[in-house]
């Protein structure tokens, strides 16, 4: 029997990911905050621990099987004002380091680490000798994301156990993603009759599904080479105007999206990184049906109490 380690088993993807991993077999340790959370995910195989950060080193005990995969998500403020708070952000790379010393602990034989795509623009700023914009409060997220990879890559050079591997997640949505981003937004305003209003979105970008995600990490965590990092998303990516324009199309075709409202700010350089290398490792292929998933999304939505 394969098993995992799932840190923030209780958030979006997370969660997923650890219903997906019970019911190929695998015995699953779930770390999280909120117990009750994971009261929809009882099985003989799962064992919740209860832990905040700052408890991962007492919690050794807790793990008596050797893990084959350590996912971490655990990471707080993912998502709107806290995107300013740039101490919490850079406590989560420390946080991160704690998980994976963790990992090594219990004998992970890899640790995965949750990360953004978000994270080539970062890149690209660093390599700009001047900055002549604004830098979106994202950055502080995305910075925080590449600390924490260069903290685990920095002990994974080093450990004797365990490897690393990072995924880089394009936008996610889905039933069960209670955040505001962008997605929800434009869909809970679709279903309202209400034009969102949007950015040019002449810039390229990419939507990923959560069966498609979990899919992914999955790939990774059984597949993945030291060291490398994956992007979870597709290879052939269009424009944001293009994306939002057919969700409009299958959500609501009578409102008009407000295209142009808001100024491009999105520096993601996806020159940075190969969409193909997940493919090219494993035949990994996001396949879920765009149509059925954004319809299966809002059908969710009308019953998950967000509002915008």
């Amino acid at each position: 029997m394969k098993v995992a380690i799932v840190t923030g088993a209780n958030g979006f993807i997370g969660k997923a990911l650890t219903k997906s991993l019970l019911s190929k077999g695998w015995f699953v340790y779930a770390v999280v905050t909120d117990e009750k959370a994971m009261e929809d995910c009882k099985n003989g195989n799962l064992k919740v621990i209860k832990a905040f950060f700052q408890d991962y080193p007492n919690i050794v005990s807790n793990i008596t099987k050797r893990p084959d995969v350590f996912y971490h998500f655990a990471w707080q403020g993912v998502f709107g004002s806290s995107f300013n708070n740039y101490e919490l952000q850079f406590s989560n790379a420390v946080n991160c380091g704690k998980a994976f010393e963790l990992a090594e602990k219990v004998g992970a034989s890899k640790f995965v680490l949750a990360s953004t795509v978000n994270v080539l623009e970062a890149k690209k700023m660093i390599n700009c000798e001047k900055i002549k914009s604004k830098l979106r409060a994202t950055m502080n997220y995305s910075m925080s994301k590449l600390s924490a990879e260069m903290i685990c890559k920095t002990l994974a050079s080093r450990s004797k156990v365990t490897s690393f591997n990072v995924a880089y997640i394009a936008m996610a949505y889905g039933p069960g993603n209670r955040s505001l981003m962008v997605p929800n937004v434009v869909m809970l305003k679709l279903m309202n009759n209400l034009s969102p209003d949007l950015i040019k979105g002449e810039g390229l970008y990419d939507l990923i599904y959560i069966d498609d995600i979990v899919k992914g990490f999955q790939a990774i965590g059984d597949f993945g080479m030291p060291m490398e990092s994956y992007y979870i998303g597709h290879s052939n990516l269009e424009t944001f105007k293009n994306i939002f324009t057919k969700v409009g199309s299958i959500v609501n075709p009578k409102v008009k999206l407000n295209f142009g409202v808001y100024p491009d700010e999105n520096n993601i350089d996806y020159s940075l990184i190969d969409t193909t290398k997940l493919f090219k490792l494993c035949g990994f292929v996001p396949d879920s049906d765009f149509s059925r998933s954004i319809i299966t999304t809002c059908d969710w939505l009308k019953t998950s109490g967000l509002k915008v």
